[in-house]
């Protein structure tokens, strides 16, 4: 992006703000293990998005549960939701307009995702069926 452009975090922030102003998640802070990384977070359910070297957006979804971790691709969720083919959420971030059109993009499936992952009889079922990952919960 230009430096008159907000950048990508400042896109994030900008297109993602509903997550806490209308969904009760937090404010979104640096992931720890990747500060090139946003989170945001409402017990069980977190979301994760950053820009990759190669100038892809990747976000995941996360759920964690007393024994698991449950952690799937948004556009993997999108998918298995019905929402759309897989590539119906944009990942080039390659020039500021791509960018900018994948965080959109991000910003209105994570709209549409947020009340099935939200409630548990629809959030297991759903990342189950996305073949979500599964690792040890944090200690």
């Amino acid at each position: 992006m230009s430096r008159k452009g907000p950048g990508f975090d400042g896109l994030v922030r900008q297109h993602l703000a509903f997550l806490s102003n209308e969904c009760g998640f937090t404010l979104p802070a640096r992931a720890a293990d990747n500060p090139a990384y946003l989170v945001w977070h409402r017990e069980p359910l977190s979301y994760r998005i950053g820009l990759t070297r190669d100038l892809y957006v990747n976000a995941t979804a996360q759920i964690k549960l007393s024994s698991v971790v449950l952690v799937a691709d948004i556009p993997r969720l999108v998918f298995t939701a019905g929402f759309g083919p897989l590539n119906a959420v944009s990942v080039h971030a390659w020039a500021g307009r791509a960018m900018e059109k994948s965080v959109q993009s991000h910003a209105h499936y994570l709209r549409r995702l947020t009340p099935l992952l939200a409630d548990p009889v629809t959030a297991l079922p759903l990342m189950e069926k996305a073949a979500a990952r599964r690792r040890p919960p944090p200690l």
